[in-house]
């Protein structure tokens, strides 16, 4: 079995000690895919790009596994005419990314990166530094996933009034209090937006210019889902105007991101690390060796399919 592990660093490499394997440092696309040229299986993460173009030059691939829950970073159609399978790894970032979620959104409405810079540099001053609560405000969160939904409910253990949008509303959450809305209203009513939907055609920029400027004047955006569903663009827009207080975002639709978005005072970034605890890596490396051995002994886990008709499931305003 000639497997090729892309994006690799040493963690990982620990991890899949005794596995027989070959480790690139870098992602998998058409500038690298020479590397893998004979490989039946790649093993790849959120970096690495398949296309038409590389799956034309991996004629012995059989199997992927991407390490992520994502994968819009696959070409999933161009997999299935080509019969080769393809894996995930699921349920690693209910914790992390939820957990992270409240870190960005914590250290964005309090101030707590100039809190930080003045006390470093000796300025002893609380002035200017008056923060937002969430307790008391309407978080709203857009996909009610696994991490959507542990959002959800650690918004309310915050003091928040939680509402959700999703094309499923799930009745466990129902139960606890959150209540589900239409697109639009979720943006007009919440002081606070999550984003947790999956990346597909009809959720890429769900959140354009248009809906930004439904969002509830003063509000707040953080995004730990998927960097494609915003127009980044129309977002810059919004903050230098100030029609929104702030964004806290760990995912941007090109990684790693350039231009005013860096230079803008009332954001917070973070490079994609919502997932990347000890808990949340391991839980990763688990499943992957597990897809490695069920794929070695005839079988797979984890099998990913296309979602179809997505435009019925989210509709953009």
């Amino acid at each position: 079995m000639n497997v090729h592990i892309f994006e690799s660093d040493p963690d990982v490499e620990r991890e899949l000690q005794g596995q027989q394997v070959k480790f690139h440092s870098f992602p998998l696309g058409r500038e690298t895919v020479q590397f893998a040229s004979e490989a039946e299986v790649v093993v790849v993460f959120i970096g690495s790009r398949l296309d038409k173009e590389v799956f034309v030059a991996l004629p012995r691939l059989r199997y992927i596994i991407t390490r992520s829950t994502g994968y819009d970073h696959i070409d999933i159609e161009e997999a299935k005419r080509r019969g080769v399978v393809v894996s995930n790894v699921v349920g690693y970032g209910t914790v992390p990314v939820s957990e992270h979620t409240f870190a960005l959104l914590l250290g964005l409405m309090r101030n707590v990166k100039e809190g930080d810079r003045r006390v470093r540099s000796g300025r002893w001053q609380v002035r200017g530094l008056m923060g937002t609560q969430i307790s008391g405000k309407t978080f709203g969160v857009a996909g009610t996933g696994n991490i959507g939904s542990r959002i959800a409910l650690l918004a309310q253990a915050f003091g928040a009034r939680v509402l959700a949008y999703d094309a499923v509303e799930r009745q466990d959450l129902k139960a606890a209090g959150v209540h589900y809305v239409e697109w639009t209203e979720l943006l007009r009513e919440s002081d606070v937006l999550s984003l947790n939907l999956p990346l597909n055609e009809a959720t890429r920029h769900i959140l354009d210019r248009s809906a930004i400027l439904m969002m509830k004047p003063g509000s707040y955006l953080v995004n730990t889902g998927r960097g494609g569903l915003i127009d980044e663009e129309a977002l810059v827009e919004a903050l230098e105007s100030h029609r929104i207080a702030g964004a806290a975002l760990d995912v941007f639709e090109h990684e790693p991101p350039s231009g005013k978005l860096l230079k803008l005072d009332n954001v917070l970034l973070t490079p994609h690390v919502g997932w990347y605890t000890d808990g949340g890596f391991h839980e990763i490396m688990r499943q992957t060796v597990a897809c490695l051995k069920a794929f070695e002994e005839g079988s797979y886990l984890n099998r990913v399919a296309r979602i179809l008709f997505a435009h019925i499931l989210y509709g953009k305003v």
